[in-house]
């Protein structure tokens, strides 16, 4: 379990950007099934979370200096702000859709759920999933 960090970022990033496509991917999917919009979000977001945590923890499991218990505790906390952060940002976005919806082109208006998935993924993605678990569950 301490063996230094070589490759990772390329594999993580590769595997943040499946999570994407899955989480995205699978709320479209609800979506065109009839699931509410917030609703949809939501399942798809735990089903991409839990692939997420899958991947990244067989990929940092043998590089990392934290104990095993530690990494799943911490792991699990940095999941839940993840999904609450999300899930609250996408659901202001949604209760506010007439309102934003006026800043996109009229092309692009019809798509304002799937723009307000990725707008609101890449702005958890950075202010706390990667930083979160970067330095803090794989530290």
């Amino acid at each position: 379990m301490y063996k230094k960090r070589k490759g990772t970022l390329f594999k993580s990033v590769l595997i943040g950007l499946t999570t994407f496509l899955i989480m995205n991917g699978l709320a479209i999917v609800l979506d065109k099934f009839g699931v509410e919009v917030k609703w949809s979000t939501l399942i798809a977001l735990i089903v991409a979370l839990l692939y997420n945590f899958l991947m990244q923890f067989r990929l940092y499991i043998i590089r990392s200096k934290n104990s095993l218990p530690y990494m799943i505790f911490t792991y699990m906390i940095t999941d839940l702000m993840i999904i609450l952060g999300y899930q609250y940002l996408f659901t202001k976005g949604v209760n506010d859709e007439k309102t934003l919806k006026e800043y996109l082109p009229t092309s692009l208006q019809d798509y304002y759920v799937e723009i307000l998935r990725v707008l609101v993924g890449v702005l958890v993605w950075v202010v706390l999933s990667y930083p979160l678990r970067k330095f803090w569950v794989f530290a």
